[in-house]
């Protein structure tokens, strides 16, 4: 069995939340879960796919941490 989600973030600097994505994303290498980012105008997608559940909660928590970090950054600025 396989598991996915993905988390579509409309915003209006794309390219920012990408920095702060880039490098838990790119450097995510897992024999459980893997993870893409897509940019498209408006909007960042994110991809995950994995071989079970645990590992599907373990990534899609890593990601929700970084953008919960970068929507409080973004407040301060």
């Amino acid at each position: 069995m396989r598991f996915a989600t993905t988390i579509d973030i409309s915003c209006d600097k794309p390219a920012e939340l990408e920095k702060t994505l880039q490098g838990e994303i790119g450097s995510h290498s897992s024999e459980r879960s893997q993870m893409s980012l897509m940019i498209r105008k408006g909007s960042i997608i994110i991809n995950i796919e994995a071989d079970d559940v645990t590992a599907l909660r373990a990534a899609f928590n890593s990601v929700t941490k970084l953008i919960s970090v970068h929507q409080e950054m973004e407040k301060i600025r």
